[in-house]
């Protein structure tokens, strides 16, 4: 499979995309499967009632289940210029696309890598209205942990004589005051770190360069291992960090570089040297970015 990749840079982005020289990117968001449901009995029903009410009482505005979200915040587009809805997104990414010679609906599989936050998968909702599915390759805070391997395996699912589209990129929340790097919850009075991968990893990052704390040694257990990378792959930019006027704002900047880095290195060693008996055709477009998350009710976006 040849690859013809398609980059779309975002703001502040200062790292290149490492391509091979045929790709060529769009680069700086995925689908969820409906699955059959194993069916509950009645004392299991009974019991998910129950503590709904429990839970509709610990709670004073809990969010109702099935909130359309309608509104736009403004916030977002004064802290990050340039952010689209994800509506906003998909429309611009279905002109480009289709511009290039895809056929969305039945010869182009998404792939995402994506943080596993609930709050990053609307985007991934949105994207398979109009890819039908996606490949899933990320991880704590978007990185594509699923690596060289996830990628070839991606490759080998690509419809024949069609394309692939992939897109990437971490997530930050800003809150109904504007604040960022935290955003409300659905059914939750308080809200909580968002990414909170990417904060525990920026709280790592600054004692350490600053000569407080020691780097943390590999992990020979693979239970939080995820986390371990997320911290070493920020180190790089912890100066970058420590100079921002807001290190809130900048450190998903900063996270997108190092993905971007990554996701190019796994694209480079994982494409097909000999693209000879390949069933695909040449197209991969790469669409990399920021995930903003918004309080419930509000729209989320994407900064490319």
């Amino acid at each position: 499979m040849r690859f013809i990749l398609v980059a779309l840079s975002i703001l502040h982005a200062t790292s290149a995309f490492v391509v091979p020289s045929q790709q060529h990117f769009l680069g700086p968001s995925t689908a969820v499967s409906v699955r059959p449901v194993a069916q509950e009995s009645t004392t299991q029903l009974h019991l998910f009632g129950t503590l709904k009410k429990i839970f509709r009482k610990k709670t004073q505005e809990p969010v109702p289940t099935g909130l359309i979200d309608t509104k736009k915040f403004d916030k977002v587009t004064e802290i990050f210029p340039g952010a689209k809805t994800n509506s906003e997104l998909i429309t611009y990414l279905r002109a480009k696309l289709v511009k290039r010679g895809y056929e969305l609906d039945s010869k182009t599989l998404c792939a995402t890598s994506l943080c596993c936050d609930e709050a990053s998968r609307p985007l991934e909702t949105q994207l398979s209205n109009v890819f039908d599915t996606n490949f899933n390759m990320g991880g704590l805070a978007g990185f594509p942990w699923g690596g060289v391997t996830s990628f070839g395996a991606m490759t080998a699912h690509i419809p024949d004589g069609g394309s692939c589209v992939i897109v990437h990129g971490p997530h930050v929340g800003v809150d109904s005051a504007g604040n960022v790097g935290t955003v409300e919850r659905r059914g939750r009075v308080n809200g909580g770190a968002c990414c909170g991968s990417a904060v525990a990893a920026s709280g790592y990052v600054s004692p350490v360069h600053a000569g407080e704390q020691k780097k943390a040694t590999m992990p020979q257990d693979p239970v939080d291992a995820q986390q371990y990378f997320v911290g070493s792959l920020l180190m790089p930019y912890a100066e970058r960090l420590e100079k921002a006027e807001d290190a809130m704002v900048e450190l998903p900047y900063a996270l997108y570089d190092a993905q971007k880095e990554m996701m190019g290195k796994i694209i480079k060693a994982g494409s097909p040297s000999d693209a000879s008996n390949s069933t695909t055709s040449e197209l991969t477009t790469v669409l990399g970015g920021i995930q903003i998350n918004t309080p419930p009710g509000r729209l989320d976006f994407f900064c490319h």
